[in-house]
C-alpha cells in the first residue's frame, strides 16, 4: 500500500536532527512511500533556506531574482 509522506519526514531523513533516526525507521518500514509535489517544493525551499542562510520573504526576493 502506498503511503503519503510529510515534508518533515522528509527532511528529517535528510538533515541530520533529533528526528533523523525516527525517520529513517519509519522510511524504512513503508513498503511504497509516495511523496506529493508540494513536498518536494517544500524540501527544495528547505534546502535553499539553509545554503543561503535566509528564509521567509528574503528567500523569496532571491528566487525571483535569479529566476530559480
Amino acid at each position: 500500500m502506498a503511503v503519503l509522506i510529510d515534508t518533515n519526514v522528509v527532511v528529517s531523513f535528510l538533515i541530520h536532527s533529533e528526528k533523523t533516526e525516527e525517520a529513517k525507521l519509519l522510511l524504512g518500514k513503508i513498503e511504497e512511500p509516495v511523496v506529493a509535489l508540494n513536498v518536494v517544493e517544500e524540501i527544495i525551499y528547505v534546502g535553499l533556506s539553509l545554503i543561503y542562510g535566509i528564509g521567509g520573504f528574503k528567500l523569496k526576493k532571491k528566487i525571483l531574482k535569479r529566476r530559480y
